[in-house]
């Protein structure tokens, strides 16, 4: 088995796990909800199924960013469930606050980053995570990586 196969298999296993968290600790959201674990199964797929020219170990590496970015700045009892399911498979995938992150670099790194920002930044304002002057400076760094990367 080839590197690519059995990170492949691993981020599978994680996203199963991933779909039985949210099977179990259902969101209040149900179309949310239905809408979340069809694309998990859709990464799944593509992780396992991929077209030639993903089939490489940075395709994956979005993918899992993707799928632990569901949960890493969910701290109620859906993202404590998932977490200690990954322990407990001994699949050592960590959550990080990529805001955090962002703002410790004082900048965007890449897309991943980039859609990240875009997508939470509104989320964030409202649950506290950030304040509004923060919300700001993120617009910010959200346009600098926009500029810097005109195909976006």
């Amino acid at each position: 088995m080839d590197k690519y196969e059995i990170e492949s298999k691993l981020l599978a296993r994680a996203i199963d796990l991933a779909i039985e968290t949210w099977e179990k600790h259902p969101d209040s959201d149900v179309e949310g909800q239905l809408i979340a674990v069809r694309e998990m199964k859709e990464w799944k797929q593509m992780c396992l199924f991929p077209e030639r020219n993903y089939r490489n170990l940075t395709s994956l590496k979005y993918l899992k960013q993707n799928l632990l970015s569901v949960f890493y700045n969910d701290h109620g009892d859906r993202a404590i469930f998932f977490w200690k399911r990954l322990k407990e498979e001994g699949i050592n995938y960590e959550g990080k606050d990529l805001l955090k992150k962002i703002f410790k670099r004082k900048k965007i790194a890449n897309r991943f980053e980039y859609e990240y920002a875009q997508d939470n930044i509104g989320f964030a304002r409202q649950d506290g995570r950030i304040t509004k002057e923060e919300a700001l400076l993120l617009g910010k760094w959200i346009g600098e990586f926009e500029n810097r990367n005109a195909e976006l």
